[in-house]
């Protein structure tokens, strides 16, 4: 009942999601249990681009088939060594799933926002798919339509080349355009942190430190730890605001102590015990001074909560009070409108979300599981050199993989049953 309530206007959002996709159902070509609405929008442009800029575009898509490779062999090492963690029950290895807006990531204890989610994900998939359109037409290939599609609650988007041209174009060619999305998706990724840190930033990230403090796997850039070299919006955020403590959700467990005690989402968190905090290394300093069955007073901007912190889930030593999605919090400094500052971590937010989607989609999209641009290149590489015996290979390659995924997604949650 708690995740019913938790989540109402996400649930609410999906079903009337659901509800317009059934309405004009007519309007969509299914396929299998995927749902297409093609259009013609945007392949005026994606030829008008790929014919002016063809040289350059030619020159950029060789460059994003060495990259695309690269990423290949990345996420595959990644994603095999992650399911093989799990098999053999490595401490602190968590698994993954698919990232839905308004609904948790797994393995990183955080949401990813509904509202910020789908326009992130609308930018990226633009971004993707106008790539693979525009090094097509630089090609000569043929666009056929372009479009949304729905997998149940996960959207994605698509341009249709003409496979009858596509097929009789060189290897290279086709490397090339299937490479462009994936490529494209690491550029978004840097430019979105040139936007939020500068054109050089010197980024502090603490990574696994707030691992063992919170019970769950973390990895991130936190505001406060960042000291641009240039002008981005970190820079500009930090000169009209002043840090004023963390805000935090409780999980929603009757055994973790920060539940019990009644706090409210959203509560920031100014003290601990009587300790100033103002950003997250205060946070965390204070946290780490703390011990299972200890007495915590947190104090927060919607009042003081006395709780009994209880052993860290990850690591039965430390405590842990049982919160999560703790984000820095900002007050204006005087002088400067309250909007302003939201305004500016709105888009800080969302320039954050768009490059971290971006980067793992890009990369996940390497992974050779039959629809993905991974997949098809290495079909091509696959009737190359085994020729006849091509096809086979490629499939039991992909069956491989999917099943890697399947192992990432599915048995973590079925060990934690059974254990």
């Amino acid at each position: 009942m708690s995740f019913l309530v938790q989540y109402l206007p996400v649930i609410l959002f999906y079903l009337g999601l659901f509800l317009i996709i059934y309405i004009n159902r007519d309007r969509f070509e299914k396929q299998g249990i995927v749902y297409l609405y093609k259009t013609k929008i945007g392949l005026k442009l994606m030829d008008s681009w790929g014919k002016k800029l063809n040289s350059f575009v030619k020159f950029t898509a060789f460059i994003g088939v060495v990259i695309a490779y690269l990423g290949f062999f990345l996420v595959t090492f990644m994603l095999v060594k992650n399911a093989f963690d799990i098999i053999i029950r490595k401490p602190d290895v968590v698994g993954g799933g698919p990232v839905i807006p308004g609904l948790p990531i797994a393995g990183l204890g955080v949401t990813f926002p509904l509202i910020i989610g789908w326009i992130s994900l609308f930018i990226i998939m633009i971004v993707h798919e106008f790539s693979h359109g525009i090094v097509a037409r630089a090609y000569n290939v043929k666009v056929k339509s372009s479009g949304i599609a729905f997998f149940g609650p996960i959207l994605g988007a698509f341009v249709e080349p003409d496979e009858k041209d596509l097929i009789k174009k060189p290897h290279k060619v086709q490397h090339s355009i299937f490479a462009a999305g994936p490529f494209s998706n690491v550029i978004l990724y840097f430019v979105c942190l040139m936007l939020m840190f500068g054109i050089m930033p010197v980024v502090s990230p603490l990574v696994g430190k707030t691992a063992g403090l919170f019970g769950y796997n973390s990895t991130g850039v936190y505001l406060e730890d960042v000291k641009p070299l240039n002008f981005g919006l970190a820079t500009m955020i930090t000169g009209v605001s002043v840090q004023a403590g963390i805000e935090v959700t409780p999980i929603k467990n009757s055994s973790y102590p920060a539940y019990n005690a009644g706090m409210k989402d959203g509560a920031v968190v100014n003290g601990i015990n009587g300790e100033k905090v103002e950003n997250i290394t205060h946070f965390i300093g204070a946290l780490s001074k703390l011990k299972p069955d200890d007495m915590v007073l947190i104090s927060t901007d919607k009042g003081d909560y006395e709780l009994v912190a209880v052993r860290n889930p990850s690591n039965a030593s430390m405590a842990f009070i049982g919160v999560s999605n703790f984000k820095q919090h900002f007050a204006s400094r005087p002088g400067y409108p309250q909007f302003l500052l939201k305004s500016l971590l709105w888009f800080f937010e969302l320039l954050f979300w768009t490059g971290f989607i971006s980067i793992n989609i890009g990369l996940i999209n390497l992974f050779p599981i039959f629809i993905t641009d991974g997949a098809r290149m290495l079909k091509l590489n696959f009737e190359y050199v085994f020729r006849k015996k091509g096809d086979e290979y490629w499939k039991i390659l992909n069956f491989a993989a999917l099943a890697v995924i399947l192992i990432i997604i599915f048995l973590p949650p079925i060990m934690k049953i059974f254990s």
